[in-house]
C-alpha cells in the first residue's frame, strides 16, 4: 500500500501522446501491474506505465473523451 494522486492535465489535443510519453519515460516498470493501453484522437496507440480509475483496462480516448465513463464530456 502507498499514496497514490490524480491529477487533471490540460494539453492541446495534438500534444496528448508527447505530453504523456514524457511522463511515462522516468516512471518506474512493475511487473505488478499490466501496462495500460491508451488509444489517442487520432487512433494513435501508447503503452504506459500508469493505472486509471485504478485498473489497467484499455482506455479508448479516440473520440477526444474517455468513452464510456459516465463523467466524460
Amino acid at each position: 500500500m502507498g499514496l497514490d494522486y490524480g491529477y487533471e492535465i490540460f494539453v492541446p489535443t495534438r500534444n496528448v501522446d508527447r505530453a504523456l510519453t514524457a511522463l511515462a519515460e522516468p516512471a518506474p516498470r512493475t511487473d505488478r501491474e499490466r501496462p495500460l493501453a491508451l488509444t489517442l484522437p487520432g487512433g494513435a496507440q501508447l503503452s504506459l506505465p500508469f493505472t486509471s480509475n485504478f485498473t489497467s483496462e484499455p482506455v479508448d480516448c479516440s473520440a477526444g473523451h474517455l468513452a464510456g465513463r459516465p463523467d466524460a464530456a
